[in-house]
């Protein structure tokens, strides 16, 4: 199961989970796709219960595709010891994996050099 933490840079954390998965849609941070958000990238923060954190991490084994709107989806990605996400930036084992295309409301995923709607984040098998 993936369990989220949360951090702002007070040192403040909240965790969040667990979950079978979660997915950044564009930058709404959802448990699946289309499900209410758990957290939103606004002004460089994640924000959720009313309170700003300018990251999140998982630190379990994931793995990771992507998805069009139109369906199709990317070659799975992992597995993974931890991914994270920081400012628009999606990180996997701490090297960039992904970053979020504001221009177009997209992610750019730097393994395939293609653009993506949707980040799709699982926990993996051990």
């Amino acid at each position: 199961m993936i369990e989220l933490v949360f951090a702002a840079q007070s040192g403040a954390t909240l965790a969040k989970g667990p979950y079978a998965s979660v997915c950044l849609q564009g930058e709404t941070l959802r448990e699946k796709i289309g499900a209410p958000p758990i957290a939103v990238h606004e002004d460089h923060h994640w924000q959720l219960e009313g309170r700003r954190f300018t990251r999140f991490d998982c630190d379990c084994r994931v793995m990771t595709f992507l998805t069009r709107v139109d369906g199709k989806f990317s070659q799975h990605h992992g597995p993974f010891k931890s991914f994270s996400c920081m400012d628009g930036v999606a990180y996997a084992d701490h090297e960039l994996f992904a970053f979020a295309d504001r221009s177009i409301g997209d992610w750019y995923c730097h393994r395939d050099g293609r653009h993506w709607a949707i980040i799709v984040v699982e926990a993996a098998p051990l």
